[in-house]
């Protein structure tokens, strides 16, 4: 039996159109921009240092992701427009993914926080980032209204799970086919750094400097 490969790679002339190709659910639309528009961003909005990435199943795009504005100071990084096609969900692929562009990230950013917002509506969202080590901030984004969520590196563990040994229910598998789409604008916000692995913690300003 063949091994499923799973790798994340810069969106370049080889992958764009196909990764251009790749659209969420109609229900989902409402919470995410199309990956053209968001490539668009990365080349317009480059104090932000925006960088585009290709969530491959056998160098296959099936997905996408933003990662930038870090904030050197206080030591964290976006995750933007994650997202995967509506072919392709139902089937565990958007879990795996996300450990893997933890991985990722904590691989090419020296941060303690990694943070991104969901619309009040994307329930499912809510329950995918839970599951993956996000923890809500409990502070609303005051530019578009949406949630600020957290993935704490150094409280919750670097590298908490391996991509592919998902631990999962038939519960967790139904959550899976509403497949958690990330919407986040760039502009100030507000996030908890809680002290521990949890809601809890001290006000920090999100600042969008690139530094």
């Amino acid at each position: 039996m063949d091994t499923e490969v799973l790798t994340i790679q810069p969106v370049d002339n080889t992958n764009r159109d196909a990764v251009i190709g790749l659209t969420v659910a109609a229900e989902q639309s409402r919470f995410i921009e199309t990956n053209a528009e968001s490539l668009r961003e990365m080349e317009v909005d480059v104090k932000y240092a925006w960088q585009c990435y290709a969530l491959c199943l056998d160098e296959r795009p099936v997905g996408f992701m933003m990662i930038g504005a870090e904030n050197k100071i206080d030591r964290y990084v976006w995750l933007d427009r994650f997202m995967m096609d509506a072919r392709e969900q139902g089937k565990g692929l958007g879990a795996r993914f996300l450990q893997l562009a933890l991985i990722f990230i904590q691989d090419r950013f020296d941060v303690d926080d990694i943070v991104l917002s969901l619309h009040a509506a994307n329930e499912p969202a809510k329950r995918f980032y839970q599951r993956g080590g996000f923890v809500d901030s409990g502070r609303i984004d005051e530019w578009n209204g949406e949630a600020i969520w957290v993935y704490h590196v150094n409280r919750c563990g670097r590298f908490n799970r391996i991509p592919g040994h998902e631990e999962t229910d038939d519960g967790d598998e139904a959550e899976e086919r509403d497949e958690p789409i990330l919407r986040q604008q760039i502009h100030d916000g507000r996030f908890l750094r809680p002290n521990a692995c949890s809601d809890q913690g001290v006000p920090t300003r999100i600042r969008r400097d690139t530094l």
